[in-house]
């Protein structure tokens, strides 16, 4: 039967593989064998070593006796550098290192594993990336995130066209988006976030015909985004605190598979284009923090799967139109330091899965309708530094097992606070001040025994708690 010997030097064994499986055991590692995948080319061994609980140097590795197709040795708390010897691994076509304390550049070396399909080199402390990756043309799926890389993207990345697959996010890799990335026509999904990426995003990107999920965020990336219209497969976009400028494109809101656009941190202008309403599979919405104008565009049961709508931090005006409260699965509702005026509609009873509501800094007024207190679901509700007025629903203890926070500090409220709100067990904010409340407060908010900030002053109620 052919075997393979497994020299793991630092525990002072040898396990032997078979194709049925480990005839001995090295430590109290975690040994699996698998094989017959798919196709003949996968029916010999893989070896995947994980949870070691003891720091193991890589250069224990036997890379001269080893002949694998999969080397799988995540979480091992293996240390060192790669060695030049991991070119005997000629065979090798997925190579999982990630999760360990690998430290230094990678081998020129890896590139003469020139069957690899999958590289998984992620959290560890690596620093350099080998042109030699260029020779790696059968690769797939190259994982590099939340390394010390350092340096720019080489141009050669253009010549693996059959990835599918490239994450470096969360390193220290600085300069532009090479042009030569158009060449990966297969590519579906894209991070280069957390870097220290300049400049645009360059428009031979837009011919990535294939690409599902662009991540980008955290750079300081500059320019307009016109050219991702033409990626017609994106489903997930995020650019996120960037230097991007411009107005958003129509062209974007023709994507038909987005399911999230975050664009938020940027300096975006201009009003937010009515044709978003053609994106009906879209789940979250974030564009805060930028500079746009104009009233919210949204028309009646146009975003079915839209649960998160943030748009804090803009110059927006207007009401919040009575479409919004037919999205039935918002969880967040954030249009914080805004400028929207009008009442806040009884319909939002309708939005019976909302969890958080913050309507903080706008120009709002009339009451609190009374339907708000439906919301079995609610967490958070922030209505401060508005014009809201009235006096607080009696019926506000029907939130007494979700509602964690209420504010509803410097607006124009009036009378008494209710004693119902001593039902809710599960407040642990309170802010009522800068309003006209007046009264006493009931004994039954020593009840609240979660409350942790109950801010009142300046306001006509006493700090103290009386007895009724």
């Amino acid at each position: 039967m052919m075997q393979w010997t497994i020299a793991l030097a630092s525990w002072g064994q040898t396990a032997t593989m078979t194709k049925c499986g480990f005839t001995s055991s090295a430590c109290g590692s975690e040994f699996l064998v698998k094989h017959n995948l798919v196709g003949p080319k996968y029916t010999t061994a893989q070896m995947y070593l994980t949870n070691s609980s003891s720091i193991v140097p890589v250069a224990s590795l036997d890379f001269y006796s080893v002949s694998l197709h999969t080397l799988h040795e995540a979480s091992n708390k293996l240390a060192g550098t790669l060695p030049n010897e991991i070119q005997f691994l000629h065979r090798l076509w997925a190579l999982g290192l990630g999760f360990n304390q690998l430290a230094g550049a990678i081998p020129a070396s890896l590139g003469a594993l020139t069957e690899l399909e999958g590289l998984y080199l992620h959290q560890n402390e690596l620093t350099h990336i080998p042109e030699t990756i260029a020779n790696l043309q059968q690769l797939h799926y190259i994982k590099l995130s939340k390394n010390l890389l350092q340096g720019t993207i080489h141009s050669s990345i253009g010549t693996l066209t059959n990835l599918h697959h490239l994450f470096l996010q969360d390193n220290i890799i600085t300069g532009t988006i090479p042009t030569t990335i158009a060449n990966l026509e297969q590519l579906r999904s894209l991070s280069l976030s957390k870097k220290f990426l300049q400049g645009p995003i360059p428009n031979s990107l837009g011919s990535l015909s294939n690409l599902e999920w662009l991540y980008l965020y955290l750079n300081e990336l500059t320019g307009e985004i016109q050219t991702l219209g033409n990626l017609r497969t994106l489903q997930r976009i995020f650019l996120s605190l960037d230097n991007f400028s411009g107005t958003i494109p129509e062209l974007i809101c023709q994507l038909s598979n987005l399911t999230v656009l975050s664009l938020s941190q940027n300096d975006f202008s201009g009003r937010i284009p009515s044709s978003i309403n053609e994106l009906n599979k879209l789940e979250e919405l974030y564009i805060q923090h930028n500079s746009l104008s104009g009233t919210l565009p949204f028309v009646a049961e146009s975003l079915p799967s839209l649960s998160e709508l943030v748009l804090d931090g803009n110059g927006l005006n207007g009401t919040i139109p009575e479409a919004v409260f037919t999205f039935s699965h918002l969880l967040d509702v954030h249009l914080r330091n805004n400028s929207l005026t009008g009442t806040l509609s009884p319909n939002i009873a309708a939005l019976s899965r909302l969890q958080r509501l913050n309507l903080d800094h706008n120009e709002m007024t009339g009451n609190i309708p009374v339907t708000l207190t439906s919301l079995g679901s609610l967490e958070l509700a922030s209505l401060r530094v508005n014009r809201f007025s009235g006096k607080m629903p009696n019926q506000i203890g029907a939130l007494n097992v979700s509602l964690k926070l209420l504010d509803l500090s410097a607006n124009e409220f009036t009378g008494a606070l209710p004693d119902a709100m001593g039902d809710l067990r599960s407040f642990e904010e309170l802010y009522v001040a800068e309003n006209d409340f007046w009264g006493t407060v009931h004994s039954s908010f020593a009840q609240m025994t979660s409350l942790s900030e109950f801010t009142v002053i300046p306001c006509n109620l006493p700090i103290c708690l009386y007895a009724q």
